[in-house]
């Protein structure tokens, strides 16, 4: 069978041997490399075809017989096909990138464009705007001329995209700047995948701005190293169902209501169906200080109980493919709805008044004054409402039937 590839650094977790193994029928692996093994690899000519990531995709370029014109003009190569002996290097990133500003519906012509960071992540996009038409591209850098100190020259900007790794999964809820003063922009792009929506994104969404995470390009550069690797042809729907797949993979299912309405019992039905892990923001806050919610709120107040709350929520949040329950008011602040969203999807369980209980719960002992204050955080925040049914099983069962 062919073989093919990644080499890079810090690949273990790589999406790529899934993305390809959707596209065409053969080897693909993960080589993990120093960059004095990047030659002997490249020399040895073991490989019909290889993808290269950070930080080898100049490092590569000096062992190439031919680079493809694009490629040399961007200076960067992240797909290398050996043909009958000879290596060819191209950038697909540049057509992956060009697909998600498709995807947005972001136009570049005439249009300033910010580019956060210098690396090599930015130099397709930045061709890409060039060639589309941009009037202005503009690379920002922590100590070049256009920083982060001086970016009210740039408010005029249509699109923001960012290259560096500012909120990448751990540091989940960082975010390179704040858009406040870009009253122009159309669309903020993050490059990063995990989270599948950065601080960044959350924020552009709010301010009714369209947005895309990195699965897009990173989906589509894989489509299109496919078909240099085997000169055949990988529909766009086949791509956009790659991307949707990895979607509902890595997103966290993430159950938020009133006290008691079932949200953990519900969940845990729904994790076991699923094979999925099972988080309880609740049992979160007791593990780590050895006292219930209610205990910590009889004892030390709620305000205290909501900081140590989102402590843990904060915790869940960065998990993918999980179930999450959320405590009756997790969603009061807004800070934990946000960073809820980016990796989730929220499920609001509607259940009767009547059926609900609070005789152990001390911010529940009148159940309908409690829904009247946070009914409206329940609907802005829900990504779907789903009500409960005569059984948990039965409430599960609607749950993954409206998801997937």
């Amino acid at each position: 069978m062919e073989k093919y590839g990644l080499i890079g650094q810090g690949i273990g977790k790589s999406l790529s041997p899934f993305i390809h193994s959707r596209f065409f029928d053969y080897n693909y692996g993960l080589f993990e490399l120093e960059e004095n093994e990047v030659e002997k690899k490249l020399k040895e000519r073991d490989f019909d075809g290889l993808n290269v990531t950070i930080p080898f995709k100049k490092t590569v370029m000096p062992y190439l017989d031919f680079i493809d014109k694009k490629a040399e003009e961007i200076g960067s190569v992240n797909t290398i096909v050996n043909k009958n002996g000879a290596l060819y290097g191209y950038n697909t990133d540049y057509f992956g990138f060009i697909k998600t500003l498709e995807k947005v519906g972001f136009d570049a012509k005439n249009k300033k464009a910010l580019v956060l960071g210098s690396g090599g992540a930015s130099l397709s996009i930045r061709q890409a705007l060039v060639d589309l038409g941009s009037s202005e591209v503009i690379t920002v850098s922590r100590s070049g001329e256009n920083n982060y100190s001086n970016l009210s020259r740039h408010s005029d900007a249509s699109i923001i995209v960012n290259t560096t790794p500012v909120g990448k999964y751990p540091n989940n809820g960082e975010k390179p700047l704040s858009l406040n003063g870009f009253k122009r922009l159309e669309a903020v792009i993050d490059i990063n995948y995990n989270p599948i929506k950065s601080a960044l994104l959350i924020e552009a969404q709010k301010n009714n701005i369209s947005v895309s995470g990195g699965l897009t390009m990173l989906v589509f550069q894989a489509k299109k190293s496919a078909e240099l690797f085997t000169g055949k042809a990988v529909e766009n729907e086949k791509a956009e169902a790659v991307e949707d797949e990895i979607i509902k993979k890595m997103k966290n299912i993430v159950f938020i209501g009133m006290p008691s309405c079932g949200k953990s019992t519900v969940g845990k039905i729904v994790a076991k169906r699923l094979d999925r892990a099972f988080f309880d923001t609740d049992e979160m806050v007791k593990k780590t200080n050895a006292l219930s919610p209610s205990e910590i709120i009889v004892k030390s107040g709620e305000k205290v109980f909501r900081n140590m709350e989102t402590d843990e929520v904060l915790k869940a949040a960065k998990e993918t493919g999980a179930v999450i329950s959320v405590g009756g008011g997790a969603v009061l602040k807004e800070e934990n709805v946000d960073a809820l969203k980016q990796n989730g999807i929220l499920v609001y369980l509607d259940r009767p008044l009547d059926e609900l209980i609070s005789s152990d719960r001390p911010l529940s002992k009148d159940i309908p004054k409690l829904f009247g204050e946070r009914k409206q955080f329940y609907e802005k925040a829900a990504d779907i409402k789903i009500k409960s049914l005569e059984t948990a099983e039965e409430t599960a069962k609607a749950v993954i039937e409206k998801l997937f």
